[in-house]
């Protein structure tokens, strides 16, 4: 929690250190440098979005609507033991890696004349699974986490908010066949302790109740029982799409 609150601190005190007029255009050897460096922070994936003002929290702000939005992997072996005290360490241990690269990035993009708004992973002032969807990283799954080819849903997100302009953001989401599979599965919903999780299977966005989801998890060591029996993180992003395929060409031939 110690490192959690630093990140949190620093993010606002460097506010200070963004450029007056800063820079609005990078060129893609920046970009690539940018991802280079980050490789050796330990974050899993990068993406790009625009965020809109109907994301923002209320009561919460952002000086740039252009996002670089990172995520950082959960332990596996600790996700298999949740609600537990082993649990929650990745959570807490994941946020405060998130933290520190977020800061790391904005430090990065002023150093260059850029300027940047760290918003580090827990607490942050727009929803970050939604975000993430929107920089096409993946999807959210129907228990409302982000779920990607990486890590499936085992991972925390952070974004850094920047002057940058022409972020290579992709315009199509590979990851769509997951609503639909989501809307077949449930195996969050029928599990979650809290019930919690919308069961029903024609809501097309997910729902998850919070005065049931947060009593349990702020009970239980974070909880984390939806990331625990999901497929994606059973069995992997991979195996769920060529499953996904071969029923669609089974469908097909048929």
């Amino acid at each position: 929690m110690r490192r959690i609150r630093r990140a949190q601190k620093q993010s606002v005190i460097s506010l200070d250190t963004n450029p007056e007029n800063p820079r609005t255009i990078a060129d893609d050897d920046f970009i690539r440098d940018l991802e280079l460096t980050l490789t050796g922070m330990g974050f899993s994936e990068i993406g790009y979005a625009r965020v809109c003002e109907d994301e923002i929290f209320k009561q919460k702000g952002i000086l740039y609507t252009n996002a670089i939005v990172i995520t950082a992997p959960m332990d596996r072996a600790k996700i298999d033991t949740v609600p537990s005290i082993d649990g929650s360490d990745t959570f807490f241990a994941s946020y405060a890696m998130l933290g520190e690269i977020v800061n790391r990035v904005a430090d990065h993009l002023r150093a260059h004349g850029f300027g940047a708004q760290a918003d580090p992973a827990l607490g942050g002032k727009v929803s970050f699974p939604n975000l993430a969807e929107n920089a096409k990283i993946g999807l959210r799954g129907r228990h409302g986490l982000l779920i990607s080819p990486q890590n499936g849903p085992c991972q925390r997100i952070a974004a850094v908010y920047t002057s940058i302009t022409n972020l290579p953001v992709r315009s199509e989401n590979p990851h769509l066949w997951i609503r639909e599979f989501c809307m077949t599965c449930g195996e969050c919903a029928r599990h979650c302790p809290g019930g919690a999780i919308d069961p029903g299977s024609k809501r097309r966005r997910p729902f998850i109740d919070a005065k049931k989801c947060h009593p349990y998890f702020e009970e239980h060591h974070g909880c984390g029982v939806c990331i625990r029996v999901c497929p994606f993180h059973l069995q992997g992003y991979e195996t769920i799409r060529a499953m996904v395929k071969e029923r669609q060409d089974s469908a097909v031939m048929e």
